[in-house]
């Protein structure tokens, strides 16, 4: 599958040669908040790929994150796979900003509490967060040159969060459904990680 990779890469960037192809690695964490539905999440990823020239990187990799308990949800988390575009404006610099962008799909899994969903009369909204859910994750930040092979990173993202709600109100007991609307929820991260 290695092979494939390469020889398909080789071909898109004729401008690359095979001698010019490295095998590189990251190792992140990340930490920060959403707008809406968590207050917090932190999380790690490992992406490995080729480097295929001092600036352009392709790669892939998985994601782990978790979201702490707060007073609406309990713990829950989300692992994604995705495939990883980054640009290095030129590797052998002591300091070289970058930018990158992580495309995949991961798994979420949320248990609601009854806060959120609600238990009174009037109106609430049920969350639905569990199951498939797309990853869009574009990077900007400043790579530190540790040596030839390897670098510390670091980085802020943009990870929006796709859910839906389903509004209802309950009246003596009496539950009312309206249509799901689909949310989104934008989540801003610090991110710290070593390339190697």
């Amino acid at each position: 599958m290695k092979k494939v990779i390469i020889s398909f890469l080789v071909a898109l960037l004729s401008t690359t040669t095979l001698s010019a192809i490295d095998y590189r690695g990251f190792f992140d964490l990340k930490g920060g908040s959403y707008t809406s539905v968590f207050n917090a999440t932190i999380g790690v990823s490992t992406t490995h790929g080729i480097q295929l020239n001092q600036n352009l990187y392709f790669g892939i990799g998985a994601n782990l994150s978790l979201y702490p308990s707060d007073n609406d949800f309990d713990t829950g988390s989300q692992f994604a796979l995705f495939g990883d575009i980054r640009y290095d404006f030129g590797l052998t610099k002591k300091w070289s900003p970058y930018i990158d962008l992580k495309l995949g799909s991961g798994i979420n899994k949320e248990y609601y509490t009854s806060d959120r969903v609600g238990e009174g009369s009037g109106s609430h909204d049920y969350y639905d967060i569990d199951g498939n859910m797309l990853l869009i994750n574009p990077s900007i930040g400043a790579r530190l040159r540790l040596s030839s092979k390897c670098g510390l990173n670091f980085g802020l993202s943009y990870i929006p969060f796709f859910y839906k709600i389903h509004p209802y109100t309950r009246n003596n007991g009496v539950e009312e459904y309206g249509e799901w609307k689909s949310k989104i929820s934008n989540g801003i991260f610090f991110n710290f990680g070593i390339d190697f």
